[in-house]
């Protein structure tokens, strides 16, 4: 079959699909981990406060006090800050210590440890 389009209309066609193809989509990025699982479940934190950088959202994240996630989401916003450490596991799991003689105040939220096999979470 002979087509009466004339070739100059088939490459006008592909070059405007090329043109206005979509570029490819940067990756969103994130500080914020949502946690699904322990001692945080269903808490977010935004990690920029500590100074990480951003990471792939849909990430899987973790706080290192048994907490883990996803990076996404929109931080629980809390404003505090504290020189407490709550620990969740180790040794210390389920006490606390307040460590302003060695700490300046962190944001609520933010992993903590003690160094001995003990970690937790600022509050």
């Amino acid at each position: 079959m002979v087509s009466n389009r004339p070739l100059g209309g088939a490459l006008a066609m592909v070059l405007a699909a090329a043109l206005f193809a979509a570029a490819p989509a940067r990756a969103q990025v994130s500080t914020v981990c949502t946690f699904t699982a322990g001692p945080r479940a269903g808490s977010s934190y935004d990690y920029a406060q500590v100074g990480w950088q951003p990471l792939a959202v849909g990430s899987p994240c973790l706080d290192g006090a048994g907490s883990t996630g996803y990076v996404g989401g929109v931080a629980n916003p809390s404003g505090q800050v504290s020189t407490i450490c709550h620990f969740t596991a180790g040794p210390r799991a389920g006490s606390s210590f307040d460590y302003r003689a060695t700490w300046q105040p962190l944001p609520a939220g933010t992993p903590c440890l003690d160094g001995a096999g003990s970690t937790g979470i600022v509050r």
